[in-house]
């Protein structure tokens, strides 16, 4: 499982924003400038990346804002929003990867050693099905434009907003049991690779992964807690 981008990370908050249903909105004391805006928001969390989106993660996310110029028959009105919201997103693939030298989530740096398989299983390089578990949270600061002059006259809310936030992000991955020390070896050399990609991943998810996402995922090893940085965002 490789470090995600930047790209990569923008791109899960964006889809999220866009596929969120707005739970709770309401202007207060909306007939004088200035008013504060409080929202909460709910939806898919999905990211592109070199492991198959799963369609199964989601997110929840509040804001507050406050607006700074908004008079009547003003074209464009401008808010000030803060925005705490919080995301999970699930991977997993469905063809065999041997490029494992070097991802220390299952090359036995840690838990997992993949690179050589039981000599019963037959099987003369080691592989794994990559899967992970993406956790990430923002704190950000965006401005807010808003075409206010066609809300007024037709209730119509039409914005685009631009920010910066501090995003805290953790990637994990499901290739074994810890409980019982054992990886998933023997499953994995036993999956039948001539299977649709729609049977391949039910049966890693409902028959050979236990869920548990107990592994850090490569480039995380010295960042069990997470990783922190600045991410710009827009829509």
């Amino acid at each position: 499982m490789k470090t995600l981008t930047l790209p990569r990370r923008i791109f899960i908050f964006a889809m999220m924003s866009l596929l969120s249903l707005p739970l709770f909105a309401q202007r207060i004391n909306t007939l004088r400038p200035g008013w504060y805006t409080l929202g909460i928001n709910a939806g898919l969390s999905y990211q592109q990346s070199d492991v198959a989106a799963q369609i199964r993660g989601g997110g929840l996310g509040i804001t507050l804002a406050k607006n700074l110029n908004s008079r009547h028959g003003q074209l464009l009105e401008v808010d000030l929003r803060g925005r705490l919201m919080y995301s999970t997103s699930y991977g997993q693939d469905v063809d065999r990867n041997y490029l494992i030298d070097e991802n220390t989530a299952v090359n036995g740096s840690n838990l997992w050693d993949y690179r050589e398989f039981p000599s019963e299983l037959e099987e003369p390089d080691g592989f794994i099905f990559n899967n992970h578990r993406t956790q990430m949270g923002e704190l950000g600061l965006e401005a807010v434009f808003t075409l206010g002059r066609l809300r007024q006259r037709t209730g119509i809310n039409l914005s685009v907003f631009g920010g910066i936030g501090i995003d805290w992000y953790r990637v994990k991955t499901d290739q074994g049991d810890e409980s019982s020390n054992t990886n998933y070896a023997a499953d994995y050399a036993a999956l039948d690779t001539t299977a649709t990609f729609t049977q391949r991943r039910s049966l890693l998810r409902n028959d050979i992964l236990n869920g548990t996402y107990e592994s850090l995922g490569d480039g995380f090893e010295n960042s069990s807690n997470g990783k922190v940085t600045l991410m710009p965002n827009w829509e």
